[in-house]
């Protein structure tokens, strides 16, 4: 569509978890999509402590606020609640650049995620959501319901056209499931009281008790303070038990935090 509207120019700018190695390095698929990358920032992602985040956060910051001191564009569109787009939106809207926010007026319980989300949305001028309560809450929170358009989900769009393993493909690939299974995902909540060792510990022991009567298959969890102890410690979980750990999976049963 981007293509056939010539009077529209998109530059991508991609950060985060995008130039991990850990999660995947994904930025080759943009690149495989034809996309004009204009910038790449790699944050040297660190989810040991928060004070690793804000450090990734604050490189993220200057860098983007280098780039907007020099690169001057009719509007930037972020998405989500990430804290490295927090960067982004901040350093777009110190140089009075228009921010475009989809995914606003959702809630995260338990994370910093919807602190972020929020302050993305009282900079942005134009907001889209992905459905009629976010909408309403968008507006809610002040802002001129004029500017806030329902546009539906961009990641229900892509998940009818992703290709995920299924159950038959898992197994050629992995063995066999010969018993009933669950996929499970956990993400650091990071604004409990309770630590991120005691959260995944109490997971995992629940878990253990099913161990001899289901099988369990493990995917990782978003690059949040915590996370690497959560993979550290399932993916030790999994060696012990015989359990499998991937990055996605389709399945019918999930349970988890997500």
């Amino acid at each position: 569509m981007l293509r056939e509207t010539p009077e529209i120019q998109l530059d991508l700018a991609v950060t985060g978890m995008h130039c991990d190695n850990a999660y995947g390095n994904t930025i080759h698929i943009i690149e495989q999509d034809n996309f004009n990358i204009i910038k790449v920032v790699d944050i040297n992602i660190n989810t040991t402590s928060h004070t690793h985040i804000l450090h990734s956060m604050s490189v993220c910051l200057n860098s983007f606020g280098d780039f907007f001191s020099n690169n001057t564009y009719d509007a930037v569109m972020v998405l989500g609640d990430r804290y490295e787009i927090f960067s982004v939106a901040i350093a777009a809207s110190m140089h009075n650049i228009p921010l475009i926010h989809i995914h606003g007026g959702e809630k995260t319980l338990a994370n910093y995620d919807e602190f972020i989300r929020h302050s993305i949305t009282k900079m942005s001028k134009l907001h889209l959501t992905s459905t009629e309560e976010y909408k309403k809450r968008v507006i809610q929170l002040g802002e001129k319901p004029g500017s806030v358009f329902n546009i539906g989900s961009l990641g229900a769009e892509n998940a009818l056209s992703l290709h995920l393993p299924n159950k038959q493909e898992l197994e050629l690939k992995y063995g066999s499931l010969l018993k009933r299974y669950f996929v499970v995902v956990f993400h650091p909540e990071t604004l409990s009281t309770q630590s991120v060792n005691d959260q995944i510990d109490e997971l995992l022991s629940a878990i253990s008790f099913f161990k001899n009567t289901h099988d369990f298959i493990f995917i990782g969890s978003n690059a949040d303070t915590g996370s690497d102890i959560i993979q550290r410690k399932v993916k030790y979980f999994c060696k012990e038990y015989k359990f499998r750990y991937l990055i996605s999976i389709r399945s019918g049963r999930l349970f988890g935090n997500d």
